[in-house]
């Protein structure tokens, strides 16, 4: 996957991650951002896998409140 959004200083950041995991087991959040109330934050997600491969099932998210 390729994971693209803001940074600090309006600096765009690019991830790429490599996703696999077993039948039923839990992963840590791929992104987590903390935003004042009232703003925004694009977030694009680019699903990169090869012919042969099983693509993503589910895509979870979520907001958290304090």
């Amino acid at each position: 996957m390729r994971l693209h959004y803001g940074g600090s200083g309006d600096r765009p950041i690019t991830r790429y991650v490599h996703l696999w995991q077993r039948t039923g087991e839990q992963v840590q959040p791929l992104l987590t951002l903390n935003l004042s109330p009232k703003t925004t934050q694009t977030v694009k997600l680019d699903f990169l896998y090869p012919p042969d491969s099983t693509p993503p099932q589910i895509l979870k998210i979520t907001t958290l409140t304090n």
